[in-house]
């Protein structure tokens, strides 16, 4: 088929009919303008949209990551080819090969539709969504891809007593150069992330009012500018370090986490996360009498229904007059 200001389209048929059936199907929406080539997608293929994604738009750490696995395993796949069969491979290999939950899963097929979605938008390419819409539906059937479950864990008082004597026993000062039970118990009083806690600086803390400022806090929608200043309650206080560099914890999350998941192994302490003190410092202020939009500014959760998933409160310790 030949038409003016389109390059030459070539299909094959079992007869003139069906051929004539989607020339004129296909001449109509050259005429609309809502003709999508798709051997547009045969040259382009998955690690070409990753490469011009992460050149144009901001990407995350956690979403760059999953970049660079969707990379080995899906990269030199052709657009043309990231069809229902293919997605469904990839979420089944992620679950297999990495033991990746059901959330992950979901989280990396997301990841995958953005970047369709990209192509589309940014590189005006004919890439179809429909693929992995239908493959997340198959996964999900699976139970490969589904929602995260709401965590309840907190810490008990005996796991806490546990790790606060293996990381302050002089053995472990002796080895290791960053202070884990500070850093525990420090997110226990503030309700801040780990990646929150490395990054605060010395400059943002407000002695005065006894304030720090959290710097692009973490917000489903808003990647950037989402500052706020959080109470340190006496408690965070007393466990500021002395000044000594721009950070007030100066030391990498990926290896205090690291470090976190082996100590839980050697004190058989399971199914415990460093993410859990975070659950554990919002529990204590509900115990502890505060009001649902005095939490808040703690944690930075701006509404009922996303603070109450963090929240694990145990009748005993609830307050009463």
């Amino acid at each position: 088929m030949r038409k003016a200001g389109h390059k030459p389209i070539v299909k094959t048929f079992a007869n003139k009919g069906q051929a004539e059936v989607w020339a004129r199907g296909v001449e109509t929406d050259m005429d609309r303008q809502e003709w999508e080539d798709p051997t547009l997608l045969k040259d382009r293929t998955v690690n070409d949209v990753i490469t011009a994604y992460n050149a144009q738009m901001v990407v995350p750490e956690a979403k760059r990551s999953a970049f660079k696995r969707l990379a080995v395993d899906m990269g030199a796949l052709p657009l043309s080819m990231v069809t229902q069969d293919a997605c469904v491979a990839y979420g089944r290999l992620r679950a297999s090969r990495d033991e990746s939950s059901p959330a992950t899963v979901a989280l990396d097929l997301t990841y995958l539709r953005g970047l369709i979605k990209f192509a589309r938008v940014y590189m005006k390419l004919p890439a179809s969504l429909d693929a992995i819409t239908n493959a997340m539906s198959q996964l999900r059937d699976e139970k490969i891809a589904g929602k995260s479950n709401e965590r309840d864990r907190r810490p008990t008082d005996e796991e806490l007593a546990t790790l606060k004597a293996y990381w302050t026993s002089p053995k472990y000062l002796r080895v290791s150069t960053i202070p884990m039970w500070t850093l525990t118990a420090f997110a226990c009083e503030t309700a801040m992330r780990l990646g929150e806690i490395t990054r605060i600086r010395w400059k943002d803390l407000d002695r005065k009012h006894k304030t720090v400022i959290i710097r692009d806090r973490k917000h489903p929608t808003e990647k950037k500018g989402n500052d706020q200043e959080v109470p340190l309650l006496p408690g965070a206080w007393a466990l500021l370090p002395e000044e000594t560099d721009e950070r007030i914890f100066p030391y990498n999350a990926r290896t205090i986490s690291t470090s976190f998941g082996r100590t839980c192994h050697l004190l058989n302490i399971e199914g415990l996360r460093f993410h859990d003190f975070r659950h554990e410092a919002i529990s204590r202020l509900f115990e502890s009498g505060y009001q649902i939009q005095e939490v808040a500014i703690f944690s930075g959760h701006r509404s009922w229904s996303m603070l109450k998933r963090y929240t694990n409160l145990r009748a005993k310790d609830i307050r009463r007059v």
